[in-house]
């Protein structure tokens, strides 16, 4: 919300569906890839570190790269996003997580 790319119930349900579509076309390729989780990368830098130079073959990777926020291009503090409203919420659980999906296939 703070790069302005949810503004109303229509722009989640872009959102949300855009973010199904990426993750349907990675499947393909998830068991030959490295899948990294947001939640994970900030509770456990240093796993996630791990983790990119046991998968990549790099080396000395610092952690403290994930302790930078940039969500506005040319500005170096990030703007706290907008709370989403409560139809912006249902919009994005209905299309991310439809009835037939019981959890983020992702999120394993």
């Amino acid at each position: 919300k703070a790069a302005n790319m949810v503004a109303g119930v229509p722009d989640a349900e872009q959102f949300a569906a855009a973010a199904v579509a990426s993750a349907s076309a990675f499947e393909p390729i998830a068991p030959d890839a490295l899948v990294l989780d947001y939640a994970r990368m900030v509770a456990d830098p240093a796993g996630t570190v791990r983790a990119l130079e046991d998968f990549t073959g790099a080396r000395g990777i610092d952690a403290d790269v994930f302790k930078v926020r940039v969500n506005q291009p040319g500005q170096s503090v990030p703007v706290p996003p907008a709370a989403i409203t409560a139809g912006e919420e249902a919009a994005l659980m209905r299309v991310a997580y439809p009835p037939c999906v019981t959890a983020n296939p992702l999120a394993a």
